[in-house]
Order: structure tokens, then C-alpha cells, then sequence
């Protein structure tokens, strides 16, 4: 008995044909090729996945593109010295010039860097920089640029290490330009909060929308300002579960000038958080209470929970 699921397949199929996806990769890289990354990209969404180890088990019962499932070994390859950088420019020229017959005239960029700590070696592309870790780590980030109304996929610029420079920003700009696209806005995750990066963009007459961290100055303050009103207050109702105020306030305590700063309360999903939150925080509490049963001397906290639990001695030593 030999199984086959066809459902990915025939949706990838379609939606490759129909937005002109799979015969852009036909013309740039070959039908064997293509055919290769269309297997991929489904391995991808089903697994949420890219590790090429796993393709051949995960994949062998699934309607392929290609003839049968390639090896990690010819992926590896596949990714290391068929995917050239002329490939590629062909490709995303291609898809640039299709997304414009389709309509596109303007774009957001959305610049972010590498998900994780990045563990590419040998790579030009990688730089050192401060990850998600919050150690130095090897580091690759991106430009992607989405259709203004669409969100669409237009193009993308892979650069070194976690900052963007003028160079990298104006690369975009002009190879949009070439299909007559221009820049709407730019959106940053907030591992580029920086004033370099805002003032970079405010030179450019860019309008630009990011994601402040929690130990920001401008999110502290809002937070200090207006945390209360926003916790299910009808006034500040923005959709279902979701409420929101928006102010003036520095971003950094050196900025020069105020911004608009957003501070958004998501009632459902918080909530199932806070109730997480505090499991974590009592069965941390019953841990350090063992530990003091046992040997007082040796009792550890949490890095995690010390902001919610801490020892005090009394004036019996205890």
C-alpha cells in the first residue's frame, strides 16, 4: 500500500501558476531547478521548517514537483552553487517586472534581521552583532519589500550584519525605481531602534513605523502614561480584544524631538499570558521553598522569576 497526499501540491500549483511564481523560476533556473524549489518551499510551509536533513523523510508521501525527493546532500549543493547571485538577479527581476505589470506602484520595506542567532560560517554575508541572545553572535539581516495594498512579495536585499546603512536603503530604492515603484514607508523590528536608523530615514523623507523594545524610554513613558486607560476601556477600543492609545513622547531620552508612540493592549491574548505567567511564578516559589528545607545556603532564584521573587532575611536569621 503506497500513500500520496496531493492537497499541498495542487494549492502550490495553482497559486504558483496563477500569480506567474512557477514559470519565473521555470525560465530563470530550469525546470529541474524550479521544480527543486517548489518542493522546497512546500516542505517549508508544511514543516515550518528549513533544514534539508528532514526533506526526504518528511516529504515522501507527498505529491512532488520534481520525480522523487532529493537527498540534504543535493540540496546543499542546490543552495551553495546553483542559486548564483546572476540566477537570482534574473529571477527577482523577473518577479519585480510581473509584480508591476500586476498593478504595483508603491511599497513598504520591512527590515529585519536574522531570526535567530545566525550559525552560517564562511559567509560573506555574515557579520558580528548583538542577537536575540543578548551576546555577540554571527549575524544576517533584510529588506523585504510588500506591495502597498497587497502585502505582496516584490523583492528583497539580503545585508551584512544587523545594521542598514544609506547604502543598502538607496540599493532598494533604485532597483525599484527601474519598474517605477516608489517607497510608501519603512517598517522596523525593534532590534533597529536606533537614532542613526531614524535619522537616517527622516533624511530621506521616508515615513517609517517600528516596534519599540520594552526597556525603551518612549515605551517606559507611554507605559507610565497610559497603561491603565487602555486595559479594556471601551474608549480605547480598537478591534476585538484589542485596545490602544497613541501619544507624543521622546523615543530616547537624548532625542531632540518627539514622536508618535503607539501602546496597544491585547486583552485575550495578555490575559492567557498573565494566567502563564503566574503558574510560572508558583511553581517557582515551591522550588526556592524546597531549596530552603534543604539547604538555606543554597537556594537559587531564577534569573527569570527575580523580579517577581525575592529572599529576605529576619531578624532570627531565617
Amino acid at each position: 500500500l503506497h500513500k500520496v497526499h496531493v492537497g499541498l501540491y495542487a494549492l502550490c500549483l495553482s497559486i504558483g501558476w496563477k500569480k506567474g511564481l512557477y514559470p519565473d523560476l521555470q525560465e530563470t533556473f530550469g525546470p529541474q531547478y524550479a521544480n527543486a524549489a517548489m518542493d522546497f518551499a512546500m516542505y517549508s510551509i508544511r514543516e515550518k521548517s528549513c533544514t534539508a536533513q528532514l526533506f526526504q523523510d518528511e516529504m515522501r508521501e507527498q505529491m512532488l514537483f520534481s520525480r522523487a525527493p532529493y537527498s540534504d546532500a543535493w540540496y546543499s549543493d542546490f543552495f551553495t552553487q546553483e542559486l548564483t547571485g546572476e540566477r537570482i538577479h534574473r529571477f527577482k527581476t523577473a518577479w519585480l517586472k510581473r509584480c508591476a505589470e500586476n498593478g504595483t506602484k508603491s511599497v513598504w520595506l520591512c527590515i529585519d534581521g536574522s531570526n535567530n542567532d545566525c550559525a552560517v560560517s564562511n559567509s560573506t554575508l555574515v557579520a558580528t552583532g548583538h542577537a536575540k541572545s543578548h551576546r555577540e553572535a554571527n549575524i544576517v539581516s533584510y529588506i523585504w519589500a510588500v506591495d502597498a495594498e497587497t502585502g505582496r512579495p516584490v523583492t528583497w536585499f539580503v545585508n551584512n550584519g544587523a545594521m542598514h546603512d544609506a547604502k543598502a536603503v538607496d540599493e532598494v530604492i533604485h532597483f525599484l525605481a527601474q519598474s517605477d515603484m516608489n517607497v510608501k514607508g519603512v517598517i522596523l523590528d525593534r532590534g533597529f531602534v536606533s537614532q542613526e536608523v531614524f535619522d537616517l530615514l527622516e533624511k530621506k523623507s521616508m515615513s517609517y513605523i517600528v516596534m519599540l523594545k520594552a526597556n525603551t524610554y518612549g515605551f517606559c513613558e507611554m507605559m507610565n502614561r497610559h497603561a491603565t486607560a487602555i486595559r479594556w476601556r471601551v474608549e480605547n477600543f480598537v478591534s476585538p480584544g484589542l485596545f490602544g492609545i497613541t501619544d507624543e513622547a521622546e523615543v530616547f531620552r537624548t532625542s531632540k524631538k518627539k514622536n508618535c508612540i503607539g501602546l496597544y493592549f491585547v486583552g485575550m491574548e495578555n490575559a492567557s499570558r498573565a494566567v502563564k505567567l503566574m503558574d510560572k511564578v508558583i511553581s517557582a516559589a515551591s522550588e526556592v521553598r524546597a531549596q530552603l528545607a534543604k539547604d538555606p545556603a543554597q537556594v537559587d532564584i531564577a534569573s527569570g522569576m527575580k523580579k517577581y521573587l525575592s529572599l529576605v532575611v529576619n531578624k532570627d536569621n531565617q
